[in-house]
């Protein structure tokens, strides 16, 4: 995971404000890295769908409103 993506896990826990101890959190941070992944693969696959507009397409995909 590259720190771009611990950066957003880190602002994700902030904006929810969850504490948790600390084996739970080791295991959630096992869960969150893997989802970080898919959900990357994911964008790429819609960023190669040929889009002329990918930041659109991919926010629709997930269901993401501005």
């Amino acid at each position: 995971m590259n720190e771009r993506i611990k950066q957003l896990a880190n602002k994700a826990n902030e904006d929810i404000g969850y504490k948790i101890p600390m084996i739970q959190a080791k295991q959630l941070h096992k869960l969150m890295q893997k989802f970080a992944v898919l959900i990357v693969k994911e964008c790429a696959n819609v960023a190669d769908g040929g889009w002329a507009a990918p930041g659109i397409q991919i926010k629709q995909h997930f269901g993401v409103e501005e």
